[in-house]
């Protein structure tokens, strides 16, 4: 039941993200094709540090509210819409913060106007309504809107990209930064109406039960959000900072372009993982149900099915990177002039089955209540990993396959770490239940 269950919500999730995914390679292959390298690799570098920054504001409340809607849907489906109201408030906090490290961070690079800073506060925040909405949906199990929400983000940026184009005698990074703000205040505002919308359906007089003060700055609520997401919110700034912000911070010191080179390289590698996000979301409430239950939870199979999947999977696109496949794609999709991720995109293949046990082991952690685990997981991963890209790529300067190498190390890292936290609390959750 769970195994069939769990299949067809990572079948909705992943058909959103792979849709999601096709309007995010486009935007960003017509940026690549319509700017001069050194400037992508400028969009890159902003575009990778607004990406580490947003998670600040939006603090994993998607994250915490899909736990507790799905833990409260068994226990107490009243206090759902306390929950709403105070994952809200904190969201305007949070992005306020957020929006004060990003202009400190730019400023050094010079990547900001007046409009463009006037835009960025607005996306931060309405992007942590998106993701608050997203969660409501996800913790009701309502995979197939959130299905449907997920790819309207790129598809509306990718559409305002191309009119841009279109109007422009020269796109410049303004402008597509324009447009990839305005596709979240789109989503921002659909997301928004299918969340009301499902309250509205469950609670009659939710206006007056979701305006009241005490929902909004309702403290236990704020609490058990804070406590779980002040867990997630370090681990994953300091994982996507392994991950591309560090890397991108130091090639930029030498040259944008290589800046550019990694970025493409991270994106074709992106494709084989579309899953790893997909089955994130949906084990997530699967594990807190169960969680909240006392039902036996079967990981070890789930983890090797996942893991074998994704070891032929590298097996299928290292033949074909093999036979040539990947340089002939970069040449066709962004141009001669982006060759130099070929090297950087063969190495990042072997992080695959990696990542997709670090995704499931995550979920499985934090649908345990063990959010202060992953993070310590982040921070051994971090410690390690931080001297190596500072020797692989400031003193040894292997560039942009350097990096790539140093990525790979990284998601290794984590998946041996994530094994042997795993391993040491499924076993004292089942003796405490024996």
């Amino acid at each position: 039941m769970l195994r069939s269950r769990l299949l067809k919500h990572v079948v909705f999730l992943s058909s959103g993200a792979a849709v999601s995914a096709i309007f995010g390679y486009l935007f960003r292959i017509a940026c690549a094709r319509t700017m001069p390298v050194e400037d992508y690799g400028r969009l890159a570098l902003f575009l990778t540090i607004y990406v580490n920054l947003i998670i600040i504001a939006y603090f994993n409340l998607g994250g915490a509210l899909t736990k507790y809607v799905s833990e409260y849907r068994v226990k107490e489906e009243a206090s759902i819409l306390s929950f709403y109201a105070s994952a809200l408030t904190i969201a305007i906090f949070t992005s306020l913060t957020a929006f004060i490290i990003c202009m400190v961070i730019y400023a050094q690079y010079d990547l900001l106007s007046l409009a463009i800073a006037i835009c960025l506060f607005f996306s931060l925040f309405l992007f942590a309504v998106y993701r608050v909405n997203a969660g409501i949906l996800t913790g009701f199990q309502k995979m197939g809107q959130v299905g449907a929400l997920t790819p309207s983000l790129t598809a509306f940026r990718c559409v305002l990209l191309i009119i841009f184009i279109f109007l422009l005698d020269k796109l410049s990074v303004e402008s597509a930064l324009l447009a990839y703000f305005l596709g979240i205040y789109l989503t921002s505002a659909l997301s928004l109406f299918l969340a009301l919308r499902l309250l509205k359906v469950r609670w009659a007089p939710w206006r007056t039960r979701l305006l009241g003060f005490k929902n909004w700055v309702h403290k236990s609520n704020m609490k058990l959000i804070a406590s779980f997401s002040g867990y997630i919110v370090p681990r994953d700034v300091l994982v996507t900072a392994l991950t591309a912000l560090i890397p991108a911070f130091i090639l930029s010191r030498t040259d944008f372009a290589d800046v550019a080179y990694l970025d493409v390289a991270l994106m074709i590698f992106s494709v084989a993982g579309l899953v790893m996000s997909a089955l994130g979301t949906a084990l997530l409430p699967e594990t807190s149900k169960m969680e909240a239950t006392g039902t036996p939870l079967d990981y070890r199979s789930i983890l090797r099915r996942l893991v074998l999947y994704s070891i032929i999977l590298v097996a299928v696109v290292y033949i074909l990177f093999y036979i040539g496949v990947d340089a002939l794609l970069i040449r066709l999709i962004f141009g001669e002039e982006f060759l130099p991720s070929v090297s950087p995109l063969r190495i990042l293949v072997f992080a695959l089955p990696f990542q997709v046990y670090n995704a499931a082991a995550s979920s499985f952690l934090l649908g345990m209540g063990k959010p202060g685990v992953t993070l310590k997981i982040a921070i051994f991963t971090f410690f390690i990993s931080l001297p190596l890209y500072i020797v692989v790529l400031m003193v040894m300067q292997k560039g942009v396959p350097g990096a790539a190498a140093v990525f790979v190390v990284t998601q290794v890292l984590l998946s041996v770490f994530s094994w042997r936290e795993l391993r040491r609390n499924i076993y004292h959750r089942n003796v405490a239940q024996e």
